[in-house]
């Protein structure tokens, strides 16, 4: 075997080795550049930390590659992107679940001396971060589309229609479990889709449609044509601030704690804590202590801890809009 491929298949035990413990230790002698490493450690800490609080540790599971491409350099060189599958099992009393997660990864492995080490090691997909600056309460900017490769998807499951409007919590839940890590082909894929996969498990369980024609106000979706949107559909930071003021159709009402979220609940994301919502979440489950699981798209995540501290986007100024669903 290479001498690279041998740092590399280090590099993944050591990572599955620290989602099962909660401590990056077994990383640390793996990079060369201490502010790599300096990185990794202040994720890796806040992960600790958060563990710590819930009193809980994993009693299975771990990370490991689904895809991997290698990309050999000029000298003593290798880039490996790989896309690595997360799944940790948890206990509490009488209560398991699973939590899951997928990370894009970007790792660059270089020769010094006779060993193989990490000089790059980043995440491709991160939450917030692939959308353009916006100034707080500025009109936001639609964002990137991706063509879809419907060969790839399943059969969509069924949108619910009601004559008269209620939220179906079950249903929302549901179809967030079933495209977590999948993207339903009636729609279009974002770069950052965190809040057009939550605006499609709203509409799943129910919550009307309000097309205005006016892709500023409202909160639609339109598949006739060419597809079109309004920014609450699939930009953050819009769908923040329509959730409170919506009088038709989708409301959110705002409460003070995740405590008080309900599964089919949304949360939303200011992880610079700059007035730049970046992030949307919604509630699929509630944890022994009764805080909130959160399914998410862009850093794809099932049953992920609502807090988001072991995303790299989160800030300690980060602040948190947290929405009861109503119609």
């Amino acid at each position: 075997m290479r001498r690279w491929a041998e740092a590399w298949n280090a590099y993944v035990q050591a990572r599955a080795a620290a989602w099962q413990t909660g401590s990056g230790a077994a990383l640390e002698p793996l990079y060369a550049d201490p502010i790599v490493w300096r990185r990794e450690q202040a994720r890796w800490e806040r992960i600790a930390a958060q563990r710590r609080e819930r009193d809980l540790a994993p009693v299975a599971g771990g990370e490991w590659p689904v895809q991997v491409r290698v990309h050999p350099g000029a000298g003593q060189t290798v880039a490996v992107t790989a896309r690595l599958l997360r799944r940790l099992v948890w206990r509490a009393g009488r209560e398991e679940w699973v939590e899951e997660g997928v990370e894009e990864r970007a790792v660059r492995l270089a020769r010094l001396g006779r060993r193989w080490v990490v000089v790059r090691d980043e995440a491709v997909d991160i939450e917030g971060r692939g959308r353009p600056t916006m100034r707080a309460g500025a009109p936001p900017a639609p964002g990137a589309v991706h063509a879809v490769d419907d060969s790839a998807m399943a059969a969509p499951v069924a949108l619910v229609r009601r004559s008269v409007p209620t939220y179906d919590r079950a249903a929302a839940v549901a179809y967030a479990e079933r495209w977590w890590n999948g993207y339903n082909p009636r729609f279009r894929r974002f770069a950052d889709d965190c809040t057009n996969f939550i605006s499609q498990c709203l509409l799943a369980g129910g919550a009307p449609m309000h097309d205005t024609g006016n892709r500023a106000t409202g909160w639609w979706y339109r598949w006739t044509g060419a597809h079109l949107w309004s920014y609450s559909w699939a930009v953050s930071h819009s769908l923040r601030w329509y959730l409170p003021i919506g009088h038709r159709g989708l409301r959110g009402i705002a409460v003070e704690t995740p405590r008080e979220l309900l599964p089919g609940d949304v949360i939303c994301y200011d992880f610079e804590g700059d007035g730049r919502w970046n992030h949307t979440t919604i509630v699929v489950a509630k944890d022994r202590q009764g805080m909130p699981l959160v399914n998410a798209h862009t850093t794809n995540s099932r049953r992920r801890y609502w807090d988001y501290r072991d995303s790299y986007a989160w800030t300690p100024q980060c602040r948190y809009a947290f929405f009861r669903i109503s119609v």
